[in-house]
């Protein structure tokens, strides 16, 4: 039985040790978007083995873990969006 998966491929980000948070939208460009990877990735390859059907939006942001006087957050920039129409 053949089963879709939808693969993602991108250029590395020119940052040191870049890591990367996928994030998918069934909704289009106005989402809402749901986190995909709950921690980020370092490749530059994602495979969401299990996609909706339909038209859906996925949007890779690269991120570095930051730490600042309030805490250790990831800053994540604002992402690319690659829109896939369904299968």
């Amino acid at each position: 039985m053949w089963l879709p998966q939808v693969v993602i491929q991108w250029v590395e980000a020119p940052e040191i040790a870049p890591a990367y948070v996928i994030d998918l939208s069934i909704h289009g460009l106005s989402g809402p978007f749901v986190r995909l990877t709950p921690t980020p990735i370092t490749g530059t390859t994602f495979v969401d083995q299990t996609p909706p059907s339909g038209p859906k939006t996925y949007r890779v942001h690269t991120g570095v873990r930051t730490t600042s006087g309030s805490g250790t957050y990831d800053n994540l920039s604002q992402g690319i969006l690659v829109a896939v129409n369904g299968f």
